[in-house]
């Protein structure tokens, strides 16, 4: 099973780790915007991502919306009315289209109970989710945006870096306003840190893409925790 990036909102592991726990029997198709579950809801499933990428929020009672991490290919989640048998934390969005393995809880119990692998996998997801948790507090706490937004484009990198005559292409279209929603900012105030980054040659944007030019300078930025 691959490591993992503790502080990134992105759950995306090895398709191939749940072999022996998917079947196509399971497989739904999501269209992009669908719900898959609300935030408040008991669970019948847990759900684990063949293609798409599916959002996390949670949503305060008076309308505040907090996203908390993403989905994408192989990626797990639902799983919290599996073990404790109370209701979801937060709400599981498509947001593009999706095909979902959608795991009944009795089935994805034994195969716990049964399989060490599979086991050994879904811990090292709970510890990966605990410590976004954590390092989602940290960096509210103590990080500003600066931070946090380089925190989330070294991660980006990470995943979709692609090496530019320029620099490293981060080929995945996202918005000043996707960022702000996952940091919990204004997409005003992102908009400052990005024309910042562009001005101190961090940065540019072409053809609807960000590239990263100066990767040392946008890592000295994230380590201020």
């Amino acid at each position: 099973m691959e490591s993992f990036d503790y502080t990134s909102p992105w759950l995306k592991v090895d398709l191939h780790t749940w072999d022996k726990l998917v079947s196509p029997k399971y497989l739904t198709a999501y269209s992009m915007g669908t719900v898959i579950f609300w935030q408040s809801q008991v669970n019948e499933f847990v759900y684990i991502v063949k293609s798409g990428r599916v959002m996390m929020r949670v949503v305060s009672e008076d309308g505040r919306e907090k996203i908390m991490m993403f989905a994408e290919k192989g990626g797990l989640f639902g799983e919290t009315s599996a073990f404790e048998g109370s209701t979801e934390p937060y709400s599981a969005v498509a947001i593009v289209d999706c095909e979902i393995y959608k795991i009944p809880i009795p089935v994805f119990l034994n195969h716990i109970k049964s399989d060490m692998e599979i086991n050994q996998a879904v811990m090292t997801i709970l510890s990966h989710k605990g410590s976004l948790y954590f390092n989602q507090i940290l960096g509210l706490t103590f990080g500003d945006i600066r931070y946090r937004v380089a925190n989330v484009m070294l991660y980006l990198v990470k995943m979709y870096g692609i090496s530019n005559p320029e620099g490293i292409l981060i080929d995945i279209p996202f918005t000043h306003q996707d960022m702000a929603d996952l940091i919990k900012s204004s997409r005003v105030s992102v908009s400052k840190v990005f024309h910042e980054f562009s001005n101190s040659g961090i940065m540019k944007k072409m053809k609807g893409r960000y590239i990263i030019c100066d990767l040392e300078l946008l890592k000295k930025i994230e380590k201020i925790i």
